[in-house]
């Protein structure tokens, strides 16, 4: 039976670790918007594609909303469209801000 070198092992993990980081580098490249256009510095990305932005460490739901266990929050936070014209922005209690 032949011995897997350390190389051959080696190779395919490093591959994966790059497509894995490639696509959180991707998630965090984008910017989030607040309604009123202004930059939301604290907030990423819930996916690739676009859409709900939520907190460090918040769960970021299929509604939109972002939601923190351990307080039972539920909020919503910011997109990644400035207008927040994409029908994946939480379009919740938008007014006035």
């Amino acid at each position: 039976m032949a011995k897997l070198t350390s190389f051959a092992v080696a190779l395919p993990l490093t591959a994966i670790l790059v497509a894995f980081l490639a696509s959180c580098l991707q998630v965090q490249g984008q910017t989030c918007y607040y309604p009123n256009g202004d930059t939301s510095p604290n907030d990423s990305p819930c996916s690739t594609e676009g859409g709900a932005c939520c907190p460090l460490n918040w769960e970021c739901l299929s509604n939109g909303l972002c939601y923190l266990e351990q307080e039972d929050y539920y909020e919503r936070h910011s997109c990644t469209d400035k207008n927040w014209d994409d029908e994946n922005c939480p379009n919740l209690c938008t007014y006035g801000e």
